[in-house]
């Protein structure tokens, strides 16, 4: 055993940033997913449910939720495969916010974050379009926050084209220039923040 102590915790103060807003987001995933599925119940699925929740869906398991049992019934294993490695890193995410965080791999103090990049950038490299903009959206968000800013960067630089205009490309452009300004790209990083009207973030 030995003590850990952390000086400047540093995670614990990292912004995510965040464009697009929910509702959007609800929308866009009631227009991929097709089917009669209640914006709420979509709403309910992907911001209530934890991941304990979106493993047990795996396994069938619809949890009461309209959205997760459509998910079930047309066999959709993309979208909920993406659901809970997108709860990985939301509960990893949570965990790097304390100044006590100290990862230790994909055991019960911590998930190993690489797990999720890998898989992330496995579905971007199979070519397959369903999903491909929330996948790389994924993979940067954990790059983000691992201080990982030119694996950022190149991943965006490589598979961008993917990336439809609408609010995940907004938010996947949010974490690109959050990389590019801790790199010292600020030209570069002040110009995306300016058209995505991200005004806080120009004075960083």
């Amino acid at each position: 055993d030995c003590d850990i102590y952390r000086l400047m915790p540093y995670y614990a103060e990292l912004k995510e940033p965040d464009y697009g807003g929910r509702d959007a987001n609800c929308q866009a995933w009631l227009k991929t997913v097709g089917g009669k599925v209640p914006v709420a119940a979509i709403r309910s699925a992907i911001y209530d449910l934890n991941l304990r929740d979106w493993l047990r869906v795996q396994q069938g398991d619809d949890r009461g939720n309209a959205f997760c049992r459509h998910l079930l019934a047309v066999g959709d294993s993309d979208a909920i495969r993406l659901l809970v490695w997108s709860k990985y890193y939301e509960q990893w995410s949570e965990e790097m916010r304390s100044p006590w965080y100290y990862g230790c791999g994909m055991d019960d103090c911590s998930f190993d974050i690489d797990s999720v990049i890998s898989a992330s950038t496995h579905h971007l490299e199979t070519k397959k379009q369903k999903y491909v903009d929330r996948y790389l959206l994924l993979a940067m968000k954990c790059l983000y926050r691992s201080g990982r800013n030119d694996e950022c960067v190149a991943l965006w630089n490589k598979h961008k084209k993917v990336v439809r205009d609408s609010h995940l490309r907004e938010q996947t452009e949010g974490y690109l220039a959050a990389c590019l300004n801790r790199i010292g790209r600020k030209r570069e990083a002040i110009d995306i923040y300016s058209r995505l009207g991200d005004a806080a973030s120009l004075f960083l």
